[in-house]
């Protein structure tokens, strides 16, 4: 049934269902070679798009995955990949999302994608520490109409931002998973969550552990985020703009027209829009900032591939500097 479907996509890593795509080609008697070339793309498709279920993959996610593909050298001839073959790796994985539906997934969040002249590149662009607390600040007031409460949207994104963890992994955390004594805070993810089957130890800036023992008080067990919506997405946006009319009423009256067309807390400028994705993207563009060496922002922002890393290479290195404190 469709919760038996949904509970599939979101609990099972996308290996599993790819690894079943190959064997559906098998059964359809496709030549070798072809089934070759057809994984190798997909699997780059997946480990540039950073999908680590089934239901990551989605239409506003190509422009990322078209970036990462861009600056992708070709094993084969060590060129970067032209456009057109760009497009065919695009139709890779608009064909594993076909054959997914609708077994796995009731609608292909692919069907209406082309190919790359017909997709507008809209980037994301990194939460600077003063928008975050502007968005922290606006979702306590809980004024949104989400079945989340405003302290617990509040939290969310102060540990997205901390961890760099995606909104499937911070839907599947448990409270167990916390380790905030000591002097390395930090989160344990057992094997039976990572990707790689691998327990995942994950630090804890300092200043989140305070927070974190003052939200959760006596809870010991359970989800962390139990009313995470399914997608995060609107319930970010309308916290991010509550944050911005906040920011903009309390500008003296006669200067509010001059901050009418401010960067701060729009949802697009020219460096790109803000999303919840966008908490990520700060983690990892803060954790470059630090001067950390690739193979170690690799490991913390659990990218499975190192050309994923440089979408983030445009990213203001001097502001965002110790804007994430690593114990």
């Amino acid at each position: 049934d469709d919760a038996h479907r949904l509970l599939c996509v979101d609990t099972t890593p996308i290996e599993r269902h790819v690894k079943a795509f190959e064997a559906h080609l098998k059964s359809k008697g496709s030549k070798a070679k072809y089934i070759k070339t057809t994984m190798v793309r997909l699997r780059r498709c997946i480990e540039i798009g950073d999908y680590q279920r089934l239901s990551d993959i989605k239409l506003d996610t190509l422009p990322e995955l078209i970036g990462g593909l861009k600056v992708f050298n070709d094993p084969l001839t060590g060129r970067r990949l032209s456009d057109v073959t760009v497009n065919d790796y695009l139709a890779t994985l608009r064909q594993f999302t076909k054959w997914a539906t609708p077994t796995l997934i009731q609608v292909d969040p692919l069907v209406n994608s082309t190919g790359i002249k017909a997709i507008q590149e809209n980037p994301r662009r990194a939460v600077s520490i003063p928008e975050l607390g502007e968005i922290v600040a606006a979702a306590k007031l809980n004024r949104s109409n989400f079945q989340m409460r405003g302290p617990d949207r509040a939290m969310l994104y102060l540990v997205a931002y901390a961890t760099g963890y995606r909104a499937n992994e911070l839907r599947s955390m448990q409270v167990y998973w916390l380790r905030l004594d000591g002097d390395e805070p930090h989160i344990v993810v057992p094997a039976n969550f990572t990707k790689n089957s691998e327990v995942a130890r994950q630090p804890l800036p300092k200043w989140l552990v305070p927070e974190l023992r003052q939200w959760l008080r006596d809870r010991k067990t359970g989800l962390l985020f139990p009313t995470l919506p399914r997608d995060v997405q609107p319930m970010f946006e309308a916290d991010r703009a509550m944050a911005r009319a906040d920011w903009l009423a309390a500008k003296p009256v006669e200067q509010r027209d001059q901050f009418e067309h401010a960067e701060f807390l729009s949802r697009k400028n020219v460096d790109g829009e803000i999303v919840f994705h966008s908490l990520r993207h700060a983690y990892a563009t803060t954790l470059l900032a630090t001067g950390l060496d690739l193979k170690s922002v690799q490991a913390l922002t659990r990218h499975a591939n190192l050309a994923t890393l440089e979408k983030y290479g445009h990213a203001d290195r001097a502001k965002a500097s110790g804007n994430v404190e690593m114990a």
